[in-house]
């Protein structure tokens, strides 16, 4: 049996190289393989051009990504900040939130600016002080007795390294007093009167102590 298979093999390679021998048979057969070259060529053409292609990708990916470890990185403390400071405020309610937001925005832009802020109710009026005090807004609140009062209003008044916030109350603060010195009022709500012509009147006092 394996000299039939030798003889068969060698039967075979006889009528290759017969076939080889014919002009028109080798040059076909040159052409098959000349493609099969050039195909082969350009496929390892396209796999380098993807191979580099893939390259400048994971290389931007990458730049990316210390991009965007960068910037959390450095997002991370304002945004532990402004979490913080959220968390402090809720005890004061968003519309303090927003008044002590408001004064040190104020006080950033012109750090020579004496503000009054004007308050009705005296529950009311500590818990913004307590608020101004926590989140480092200096100031002062006109209570107490008259000579302290009157202490209260002379440092606001006339001292330069003096509080640059007063709070009044509307209702109690010394009527007629001259507050010149101030350049921005604030009121912190409406004021509560038997009537809103009162309520206006009250307003417009507290207003004039400033524009005088």
């Amino acid at each position: 049996k394996e000299e039939e298979d030798s003889d068969a093999q060698w039967e075979l390679e006889e009528e290759n190289q017969a076939w080889l021998r014919v002009k028109a048979n080798a040059e076909k057969l040159q052409k098959v393989v000349d493609a099969w070259k050039a195909d082969i060529q350009r496929s390892a053409l396209r796999l380098q051009a993807l191979q580099q292609e893939v390259a400048e990708k994971m290389l931007s990916l990458r730049s990316f990504e210390d991009t965007l470890h960068a910037s959390q990185m450095a997002a991370q403390p304002e945004d532990l900040a402004r979490e913080g400071r959220g968390s402090r405020f809720a005890k004061y309610g968003s519309k303090i939130e927003m008044l002590v937001n408001h004064v040190k925005k104020i006080q950033s832009d012109d750090p020579g600016v004496k503000l009054i802020c004007f308050v009705q109710w005296e529950d009311l009026k500590r818990k913004v002080s307590s608020a101004l005090e926590e989140f480092g807004v200096e100031h002062v609140s006109l209570q107490g007795s008259v000579w302290g009062r009157q202490t209260a209003l002379r440092r606001f008044q006339y001292e330069l390294d003096g509080p640059r916030m007063l709070i009044l109350s509307l209702e109690e603060s010394a009527s007629g007093t001259n507050l010149t010195a101030a350049n921005h009022v604030l009121i912190v709500h409406p004021m509560e009167a038997e009537s809103r012509e009162e309520a206006v009147a009250f307003e417009m006092q507290a207003v004039g102590r400033v524009r005088r």
